[in-house]
C-alpha cells in the first residue's frame, strides 16, 4: 500500500479567508487605537491647561501677598515692586493703604491696576509670567504644548473691595472639547494689615 503525502502550502481559499480575517481585525482595532491616541492627546492638553492656569493664578496670589507691604519679607517701594532690601525697617509685617477709610476704597480695583503695571520680566513676583499681565475681560492666557483649537481665558472680578475673584475657562474650536472652569478667590493681605499713609 502506497501513502500519499499532503500538498505543501495554502490553498487560495485559505489565503482569502486569512485576508478577510485580517481586514476585519484591522477595521475593528484601528478605531480603538485612534481613540486611545486622541484620549492621550486630550489628557496632555488638559495637563497643559492646568499648568498655564496654575502659573497665572500663582502669580496673582503671590503679588496679592506682598502688594502694599512696607516692611516684612517683601517690602515694596513706591512703584509697587519689591525692594532689594529683605527687611526695610523690621521683620514685622506692615502694609500701606491708599486710603485710610477702607469702607470707601475698592482695594481690589487698585490691586489689579498695580498688577497690570508690573512688568512681566520684573524680579519681584515669582513665579514670573512669560507674558504681560492683562486684566481685560476674557484675557487670553498663553498655553504651551497644546493642540490647536483650545484657548484659555481669564476674567477678573473686582466687585468685592477686599478680594479678587478670578475665573478661568477653556473655549474650544476642537471637535473634542475640554470642559474646564477654575474659580478662585484671592484675598488681599493688605486688607487685614493696612495702616493709613
Amino acid at each position: 500500500m502506497q501513502c500519499r503525502s499532503s500538498p505543501v502550502g495554502f490553498t487560495i481559499l485559505e489565503v482569502l479567508l486569512a485576508a478577510v480575517i485580517a481586514v476585519v481585525a484591522a477595521t475593528v482595532l484601528f478605531p480603538l487605537f485612534n481613540e486611545s491616541v486622541l484620549v492621550a492627546r486630550q489628557s496632555a492638553d488638559r495637563n497643559s491647561i492646568e499648568a498655564a492656569t496654575s502659573l497665572d493664578l500663582s502669580w496673582i496670589k503671590r503679588y496679592a501677598k506682598f502688594w502694599k507691604m512696607k516692611s516684612g519679607p517683601y517690602p515694596l517701594d513706591n512703584s509697587h515692586t519689591k525692594s532689594t532690601a529683605v527687611f526695610q525697617t523690621s521683620p514685622v509685617l506692615e502694609y500701606e493703604c491708599a486710603n485710610a477709610d477702607l469702607t470707601n476704597t475698592n482695594l481690589s480695583q487698585q490691586f489689579i491696576t498695580d498688577a497690570v503695571s508690573v512688568a512681566s520680566t520684573a524680579d519681584d513676583v515669582v513665579p514670573k509670567l512669560p507674558y504681560a499681565f492683562d486684566a481685560a475681560a476674557n484675557s487670553q492666557i498663553p498655553i504651551t504644548n497644546i493642540s490647536a483649537g483650545y484657548t484659555l481665558s481669564r476674567t477678573v472680578d473686582t466687585s468685592n473691595p477686599n478680594r479678587v475673584y478670578v475665573i478661568y475657562k477653556v473655549a474650544s474650536a476642537n471637535e473634542r472639547p475640554i470642559n474646564f472652569v477654575r474659580e478662585a478667590s484671592v484675598v488681599l493681605e493688605s486688607v487685614a494689615w493696612c495702616t493709613p499713609k
